[in-house]
């Protein structure tokens, strides 16, 4: 499965595409005064519009993807996608399920692979600079009781990078 970030929008955009939608909005004095990464960000967005338009939102971009699965997420709302993909600014719902069934089936195949332990996929890398840390918590409840049951002991560790 792609992602959604820039470097997989950038693989779906055609180069040819990006360089006329360049062209137009673009003119070595703007490219001056306005940031570049600003400017290849809202390029980027309008070429994957066109890509989802003329496919007749058969090719899925990075974007589309993204809007879909974020508002759903934040929102769980059915009818917000439907309404966002009828304008053409997100895949279908039931893309958006679809989507969503994937991520978390490569997370479970993640953890099993891992030794039940659930290991973000870029967590460890060795090109990012940085440590990685750790904090663990132990959690004991002991109730006093005349059976010494009823008592809960665990820990947590959770890695920052």
């Amino acid at each position: 499965m792609g992602g959604i970030d820039q470097h997989h929008a950038e693989e779906v955009v055609p180069e040819s595409l990006y360089l006329l939608l360049r062209l137009l909005c673009t003119d070595d004095d703007d490219q001056e005064n306005m940031d570049k990464q600003t400017v290849n960000t809202k390029l980027l967005s309008i070429a994957q519009d066109i890509v989802f338009l003329a496919s007749g939102g058969q090719r899925p971009t990075p974007k589309h993807i993204g809007i879909g699965v974020a508002v759903h997420q934040a929102t769980r709302s059915k009818g917000l996608v439907q309404l966002l993909h009828a304008a053409g600014h997100s895949i279908s719902y039931e893309s958006v399920l679809r989507t969503d069934t994937a991520i978390a089936n490569e997370a479970v195949k993640q953890y099993f692979d891992n030794g039940r332990v659930f290991i973000p996929q870029n967590f460890v890398n060795a090109k990012l600079p940085g440590y990685i840390m750790y904090a663990n918590d132990n959690i004991d409840i002991n109730e006093e009781t005349l059976d010494g049951k009823g008592t809960f002991h665990a820990s947590q560790t959770a890695a920052f990078r």
